[in-house]
């Protein structure tokens, strides 16, 4: 897969790992509004979304073209994903609770990422809860930073 950015089809099995797991689409839930927790994973969030959600994103790729057989392909990429949990709780409690989760889910766990037999998936960083402005309401937001290292190559 040479000259094709990796980051695109990381993202897609980031953001449908965390669609197919019930205890973030628990997390995600919001009664008579967003019954479907599902729909509250973004790649950008909509204006005026419901809070609590989460955005993938945010991502950085280089090339790691060195993995692999003489006579297979080397194609790869090192890449970083942002996922940020953001919410207007309270309390630190549920945003973490949710960082922890997606820890659980994707620290050295399996991620299927199309074209790409071989996949390691490591949490590179686990940064400070901020608040912010979202459409004029205050919000947490919990970022998360993944390390995605790809390859066409087999190990």
């Amino acid at each position: 897969m040479p000259a094709a950015l990796a980051l695109p089809a990381i993202q897609t099995a980031i953001v449908a790992k965390l669609k197919g797991d019930a205890t973030v689409i628990a997390a995600l839930v919001v009664p008579t509004i967003r019954p479907n927790g599902a729909d509250g994973v973004y790649n950008t969030a909509p204006a005026l979304a419901p809070f609590r959600f989460l955005t993938v994103g945010k991502g950085t790729e280089q090339s790691e073209h060195t993995m692999g057989p003489d006579n297979q392909p080397k194609w790869g990429a090192n890449c970083t994903v942002e996922i940020a949990a953001r919410g207007q709780d309270s309390s630190d409690l549920p945003l973490l609770q949710l960082a922890s989760r997606i820890v659980t889910l994707f620290d050295g766990q399996l991620l299927t990422v199309v074209g790409y037999p071989s996949v390691v998936v490591s949490v590179e960083s686990v940064p400070a809860i901020f608040d912010e402005l979202v459409d004029n309401r205050e919000t947490r937001t919990q970022p998360l930073i993944l390390r995605v290292i790809v390859h066409e190559g087999t190990r």
